[in-house]
């Protein structure tokens, strides 16, 4: 049994609960194709990878888009992005055991994702995910949403750990870094992004079957 000492593992959702990136890169395309808009790879990755819908329709629309229009098209392109993955739905190699030995040790846990809170609960409840996470946390939960750390510091305090008992779990660079500027460990997992472009993660792995995330508690 891992000693008391309140510690808190704060995961991200798209690339780490699951490993889902390639079903929002595919739904992007279909919902600028139904807009005439042609999305490419290289628009996603430098534009779209890692921001908000905040940020990301007025790249697409211009910035003439009304907030009201924003959200409208978010929620299009969420639905399309839920549809899409709904059959193939599935946690990260190993994630479920992973929770039950941080459950079993009394680790607190949350979620910190700059996803709709719709598409955290889409998640949520296809995996029962309510038995490990006490507390969902989204880009609106906080004035800064990542890359800043406010919402890791405030999962760390909702879970009663300080920053330097939790432990994030993170596929894209923006995370490692609002990691860092937390104060916390960072875990890279390489589901999204090369090893060379999350600097300086204290361990990467490719899922939760990797035992090194077992001892990294001890």
């Amino acid at each position: 049994m891992i000693e008391s000492k309140k510690r808190a593992a704060i995961f991200d959702m798209d690339g780490v609960l699951v490993v889902n990136m390639k079903y929002h890169e595919e739904a992007f395309y279909e919902f600028g194709r139904r807009h005439g808009i042609e999305i490419t790879p290289e628009f996603f990755h430098k534009n779209i990878t890692g921001s908000t819908n905040e940020l990301i329709m007025p790249r697409i629309f211009g910035n003439q888009i009304s907030s009201h229009e924003i959200k409208l098209m978010a929620d299009e392109k969420e639905a399309i992005y839920r549809d899409m993955y709904l059959p193939h739905l599935k946690a990260t190699d190993g994630l479920i055991e992973y929770l039950e030995f941080l459950k079993t040790n009394h680790i607190g846990m949350a979620v910190a994702s700059n996803a709709p809170m719709e598409n955290i609960r889409f998640i949520a409840d296809a995996l029962n995910l309510d038995t490990y996470f006490s507390h969902m946390l989204n880009g609106e939960s906080v004035v800064n949403p990542k890359p800043a750390p406010d919402m890791f510091l405030k999962c760390a305090q909702l879970l009663g750990a300080s920053p330097i008992d939790s432990v994030v779990f993170e596929d894209a660079p923006g995370g490692i870094r609002g990691t860092h500027a937390a104060g916390m460990r960072a875990v890279a997992l390489l589901t999204s992004h090369d090893k060379s472009e999350l600097i300086d993660a204290h361990l990467y792995v490719n899922d939760f079957t990797d035992k090194r995330l077992y001892d990294f508690w001890k």
